[in-house]
């Protein structure tokens, strides 16, 4: 203090002041590495309002219990797993098909080595015996179990067999059947099914799949009456994990499902926000359907649904009218096709013909759609390919550690990849990320689509 005091010791300069407001350009300038000096969050500016928020709901998981996991090892199971030993779970029970897979080891070795006790059993919930063999596998009390089961058999209803029709309704209606009648006496704080829009909207050729779903949603209603705890969240599509993920050609069947993709924090979320309204309510009426324990998630941009279904029949429903009642979003024109558009659109006709990616013009594609999403990520903004040199390296453009992270996140949402960052910041220029890409998505699609 006394040199700071004489003079000897001066405060950092130059200093760009932000207003609180404006936090996070704040941190995103900080991010770009190439500010000098120091940065500050002024709150005394006069001409601004700081809007209160109230902070989300986090879920704490009791490291004493055990949780049963049904189905959802493609790709939902596994990541809710991983969400779950983040925030507290130690005893994992798994009741699957393909339990014993290889493909399911190394989730297994993950969740290990964050000290969970995991258990694999191979069955069906369709099976009441193998639903009830998990159940009583569990070494510590049961507390809460996910239904996550789900098998399609598209077709139109007429043409629809009895076995097709049963294939795509037992694992839910069966399956939510047994996993109730095998629980009843244990102590769950939560008994939480994965619905699905379908239910609620209905999507062209998933009559079985609609059914087994609206039999979930009224199922949480039966669990309330009887004062035990349910819920259910109406899923639409989860960027980069799932079936629809797994599948990109699906959207370009069912073009609804653009317009109702969530991100795997919202999904987080909505898991979080279901179980805590898992107990039954204090009164029930049964003169309206009225259910806090029931959500519809993934539902946005009217503008880009009207776009997709050329306006006609879902948006007409007379159930959407709130959803769709601002004349001013549904007669706002359509805007210009964006470069994610183009992304996803060249990930889907890769997911139904591989052989694209072998063209030379695959490559450049998208390495050039990478360095655009680097380069708005570290505002740096480009306006021609031209001003692109993609002979540099990420970490030469300015991408860092954190940087990193956030373009993992991105290609896995996109591109349904999972690239180590480690792997990111290694790539000796953006041509070579690009070669990178593509050959993961050879492995991912090249092995399933060979005729």
């Amino acid at each position: 203090m006394e040199l700071y005091k004489q003079g000897h010791i001066r405060p950092i300069t130059p200093v760009k002041t932000f207003t609180a407001t404006d936090i996070r350009q704040c941190f995103d300038y900080m991010q770009s590495g190439q500010h000098i000096g120091k940065l500050r969050l002024s709150l005394k500016s006069q001409d601004t309002f700081i809007e209160a928020v109230c902070p989300p709901k986090t879920m704490i998981l009791p490291s004493d219990a055990s949780y049963l996991l049904v189905g959802g090892l493609g790709g939902l199971g596994a990541e809710i797993a991983r969400w779950m030993a983040e925030h507290g779970a130690r005893n994992l029970i798994f009741l699957s098909r393909s339990a014993d897979a290889e493909s399911n080891t190394r989730l297994f070795r993950e969740l290990e080595s964050q000290g969970c006790s995991v258990q694999a059993i191979k069955g069906s919930v369709c099976s009441p015996s193998d639903v009830k063999r998990a159940i009583s596998s569990t070494r510590i009390k049961l507390k809460g179990i996910f239904n996550m089961s789900m098998v399609l058999q598209d077709a139109s209803l007429l043409k629809m067999s009895y076995d097709e029709w049963n294939a795509a309704t037992d694992p839910k209606i069966q399956g939510t059947w047994n996993l109730h009648d095998a629980s009843l006496d244990q102590d769950l704080d939560f008994f939480l099914l994965f619905s699905s829009m379908g239910g609620i909207l209905g999507i062209p050729g998933q009559a079985n799949y609609a059914s087994a779903n609206t039999f979930m949603d009224a199922f949480v209603q039966f669990r309330h009456s009887s004062h035990l705890p349910a819920s259910v969240i109406d899923i639409g599509a989860v960027q980069g994990i799932g079936h629809v993920a797994n599948n990109p050609a699906i959207l370009n069947r069912l073009k609804l499902l653009e317009c109702a993709r969530m991100s795997q924090k919202d999904l987080f979320h909505a898991i979080t926000v279901a179980i805590s309204h898992s107990l039954p309510p204090q009164t029930l009426d049964y003169s309206r359907y009225e259910n806090p324990a029931q959500f519809i998630t993934g539902l946005r941009d009217t503008n880009g649904m009207l776009d997709s279904t050329g306006g006609k029949s879902m948006l007409l429903d007379s159930r959407l009218a709130a959803y769709v009642g601002n004349s001013a979003a549904v007669t706002a024109p359509t805007e210009t096709k964006t470069s994610a558009n183009k992304l996803n659109h060249f990930v889907s006709s890769a997911a139904t013909d591989s052989a694209i990616l072998s063209e030379p013009s695959a490559t450049q594609f998208v390495s050039l759609e990478i360095a655009r999403w680097v380069f708005d990520l570290l505002m740096k903004p480009v306006d021609d390919d031209s001003e692109i040199d993609l002979s540099r390296s990420l970490v030469d453009v300015g991408l860092d550690s954190l940087a990193a992270v956030e373009m993992r996140s991105w290609l896995k949402s996109s591109m349904g990849l999972d690239i180590s960052v480690l792997e990111i910041m290694a790539s000796p220029s953006l041509a070579a990320m690009g070669e990178h890409v593509i050959r993961e998505l050879v492995r991912k699609f090249g092995g399933d689509n060979k005729d």
